[in-house]
């Protein structure tokens, strides 16, 4: 008995060793195709700003000459051909508006921020300060309102891209933008809340995408990048974006921002890892995707 209970420990302990090397194995092929993933997004990163970056020269030149040419044949041109013109002339600044945009996008994992302490009431008053707010709108904060530590620069970035995506789709002539914060513990959650049009539920995740318009590009003067920028800064610095909306009845844009405390150093900094996008979305009331 004592031979076969031996010889049966004997051979679980093997059959645990090999599914030990198993996972090891899985381990190291998991890491070496995480390593290869990133190494494909930064080339991917490099090849899109070295693109946009040479391109905005000669397409800046491109709608420089087409203004000249209108300039210059404005007394004997049709109304047709000036047109044509006109069009030309729009289309290349819209065009050269995008390249910017991609410009912005690929240079958002490259740029080091150092963190600082915050108060989200500083920063909403800041960002409405800046931005062109139209006559009879108005932009408010509520809600959390103590000094948290983060990294200031790119949370502005985020919060003024909302505000003003608010700000230019609104279609009335009067309007509120509210930025409501709530402490997470963890993280701050962030709400964008508008009165403006609101968005068709089929459209709610395609407003993250590149180049994603809910109007045609001739109706609104955007470049298409501006959400697809907020949803990766976001996410570059561990949060969770997302948006609810009903058609007519106005929009909310919920992101979640992890926050650090002052007392950590530059090392408990730079390794803190943020929780998981379920545990993230639990504390937010919701469930992951």
């Amino acid at each position: 008995m004592q031979r076969q209970l031996n010889e049966s420990l004997e051979a679980e302990k093997e059959e645990l060793q090999a599914k030990n090397l198993e996972l090891l194995h899985a381990r190291d092929e998991l890491k070496e195709s995480l390593a290869e993933l990133a190494e494909t997004n930064r080339e991917l990163d490099d090849f899109t700003y070295a693109a946009s970056h040479d391109l905005k020269s000669p397409l800046r030149a491109i709608s420089n000459l087409a203004g000249f040419i209108s300039e210059e044949l404005e007394d004997v041109a049709t109304e047709q051909a000036k047109q044509d013109l006109a069009q030309l002339e729009g289309r290349a600044k819209r065009l050269e508006r995008m390249l910017s945009g991609m410009l912005e996008y690929s240079r958002v994992t490259r740029r080091e921020h150092k963190s600082e302490p915050c108060l989200a009431r500083e920063l909403v008053e800041e960002i409405a300060g800046v931005l062109d707010v139209p006559a009879g709108f108005r932009v408010c904060f509520d809600g959390y309102d103590k000094p948290f530590y983060t990294q200031r620069s790119p949370l502005t970035q985020v919060i003024r891209n909302l505000v003003d995506n608010a700000l230019k789709h609104h279609e009335g002539e009067t309007g509120k933008v509210e930025v409501v914060v709530c402490d997470r513990g963890y993280a701050l959650e962030f709400r964008v809340v508008d009165d403006g049009p609101g968005i068709a539920p089929e459209y709610q995740q395609r407003v993250f995408g590149m180049f994603e318009t809910l109007k045609r590009r001739d109706e609104v003067d955007s470049s298409g990048i501006g959400l697809a920028l907020v949803k990766r800064i976001v996410e570059n610095h561990g949060g969770r974006i997302w948006v609810e909306s009903e058609e007519g009845r106005g929009s909310t844009f919920h992101f979640t921002w992890p926050t650090l405390s002052e007392s950590r150093s530059e090392s408990e900094e730079k390794a803190f890892e943020p929780p998981a996008a379920e545990a993230l979305a639990a504390a937010c009331g919701m469930a992951a995707t």
